[in-house]
C-alpha cells in the first residue's frame, strides 16, 4: 500500500512541483487545499486519514499552526510536517504536535527523507504497540 500524502500549501508553483514529484515516488496524493479552513474541512472528510500531512506555516484563512491544531482535535496519532521560512516558528509547531519541521526553501530530497523517517518511526511504533498486546 502506498503512503498517502495531504499537501497544504497556497503556493501553486509549490504544489504543481512537489505534487508530481511525489507521484514519481510512488506517493499517492490524499488532498491538495490552498487554505487553512479548506484543510480542516477536508481531513475531517478523509473516510481513511492521510499518513502525512504538510503544511505550510503561511497560509490564508487560517494559519499553519491553527491547522495543526485543528487537525490534531481530529486525529492525534497525524504524522504532520510543518514547512516554513521563519526558524523560530520550529519550537512552537513541534511543541503543539508536528511531527517534523522543514525550514523552507527546502529540496525535495530533504522532503522524501523526512517522509521516509515517519513512516519507518510510525512503522517501528506499530510494531512495538503490536508487541506489548502479545
Amino acid at each position: 500500500m502506498s503512503t498517502t500524502i495531504f499537501i497544504v500549501d497556497d503556493n501553486l508553483v509549490f504544489l504543481s512541483l512537489f505534487e508530481k514529484l511525489l507521484k514519481l515516488k510512488r506517493f499517492q496524493i490524499a488532498g491538495i487545499a490552498r487554505d487553512g479552513e479548506s484543510a480542516v474541512n477536508m481531513f475531517k472528510s478523509f473516510p481513511e486519514k492521510p499518513d502525512i500531512v504538510l503544511i505550510d506555516h503561511h497560509i490564508p484563512i487560517k494559519n499553519g499552526l491553527d491547522t495543526v491544531k485543528e487537525i490534531l482535535k481530529v486525529d492525534i496519532d497525524s504524522n504532520i510536517i510543518f514547512t516554513s521560512e521563519d526558524r523560530s516558528i520550529k519550537y512552537k509547531a513541534r511543541s503543539l504536535g508536528a511531527s517534523s519541521f522543514i525550514v523552507k526553501p527546502y529540496s525535495f530530497e530533504e522532503l522524501n527523507k523526512k517522509i521516509k523517517k515517519l513512516i519507518l518511526n510510525t512503522e517501528k511504533t506499530f510494531e512495538t504497540n503490536q508487541k506489548s498486546l502479545t
